[in-house]
């Protein structure tokens, strides 16, 4: 019963998990964190996970089995809870909603790359359809560059990328700016853009209210230009339940990147924007990226269904990330550059008459 169950959860097909036999290469060993595991009879189940998460290969080969008089010492009830325990853990860590460092142990390839959210209801897909054809569009935390390749294919739009390190797909760009944004903006002056993507960067800098006025700055000089940021909902749910439950556990993605340095809820996202100078537009909220969970299955699409639903009655409860879109309101340099503009064409034409 407990192998089902573990089975289930784990997404393996082991035909028994607690004989307790074991045969392990050393060199298998040096790369899960073993000595993190529990002092408990339930060691040698972490140790399997440990290894389904390191992507290690398990062969099971049968053994005779023989119980002699020996007294078993294992409480079986207390047993049974916790590898029940220990491998819900490890798969809701599987979905990023909780973090243990004992089950850190994925490949690093298997963790980097860039995942496409067009196909289904995300932050991707709705700029897409936000961002008209043939717009400059200047994307701050450009990534890997997926997003902008795509809009300078599919829309035919001009997409600067700036990052600290430049993206294997930003090479379809028409420029890139190495840049640190924990440091401030690079300068851009001379160069107006018609959007300002920032999706995901706000909550990774130290100081966001100090980029976004500086942001404000540098855009309220351009003509009607857009600012759509992105963050995620640090008030969603989830989140919210497992504090409730006492657990508030970054890890290696999702609301509580390990990546993040400030979190960040609709109104605070919002007030965040206000106080730098920005008018907000519109505020939507992001239904949970289902499709990599589930992929295309019956179960994923009733599911990304019904989150689209829940995210239109509530989204401060049910969105994953909050999306803003917001315009610069004029700085007061600006404002009082125009008025001199303005009068001294006023004087000119006095003259002239």
């Amino acid at each position: 019963m407990l192998s089902s169950i573990q089975n289930r959860l784990l997404g393996t097909r082991l035909s028994e998990f607690h004989s307790g036999y074991r045969l392990y290469r050393t060199s298998a060993l040096r790369q899960i964190p073993f000595e993190r595991n529990t002092n408990d009879f339930h060691f040698d189940t972490e140790i399997i996970i440990q290894l389904v998460f390191a992507r290690k290969r398990i062969v099971e080969h049968p053994i005779p089995t023989y119980y002699g008089d020996e007294i078993c010492r294992v409480n079986g009830l207390r047993y049974a809870k916790d590898v029940v325990k220990v491998s819900l853990q490890a798969s809701l860590q599987k979905f990023h909603l909780l973090y243990d460092r004992r089950f850190d142990c994925a490949p690093a390839k298997a963790t980097s790359g860039y995942t496409s959210k067009l196909e289904f209801d995300s932050t991707h897909s709705r700029l897409f359809d936000l961002v008209p054809p043939g717009s400059r569009v200047l994307e701050l935390g450009s990534g890997s560059g997926g997003l902008g390749a795509v809009l300078k294919r599919e829309k035919n739009c001009r997409v600067v990328g700036v990052d600290a390190d430049r993206g294997k797909m930003t090479t379809a760009y028409e420029g890139f700016i190495a840049a640190d944004l924990n440091r401030g903006l690079p300068d851009l002056r001379g160069q107006p853009f018609d959007f300002v993507l920032a999706l995901d960067v706000l909550d990774r800098l130290d100081d966001p209210e100090t980029f976004l006025e500086n942001l404000r700055e540098l855009t309220a000089a351009w003509p009607d230009a857009t600012l759509v940021a992105t963050t995620g909902n640090v008030g969603f749910i989830l989140t919210r339940l497992a504090l409730s439950l006492g657990r508030f556990e970054y890890a290696r993605r999702g609301i509580l990147d390990i990546t993040h340095r400030r979190l960040f809820t609709f109104n605070t996202l919002q007030r965040a924007a206000r106080s730098a100078g920005f008018v907000i537009e519109k505020v939507e909220g992001i239904v949970p990226p289902l499709p990599l969970v589930f992929g295309s299955s019956h179960l994923g699409r009733a599911l990304m269904s019904i989150a689209r639903v829940l995210v239109r009655s509530w989204p401060r409860l049910f969105g994953f990330q909050c999306l803003i879109v917001a315009r610069p309101r004029p700085t007061l340099h600006a404002l009082l550059s125009r008025a001199y503009a303005a009068a001294a064409a006023a004087e000119h034409r006095a003259k002239a008459a």
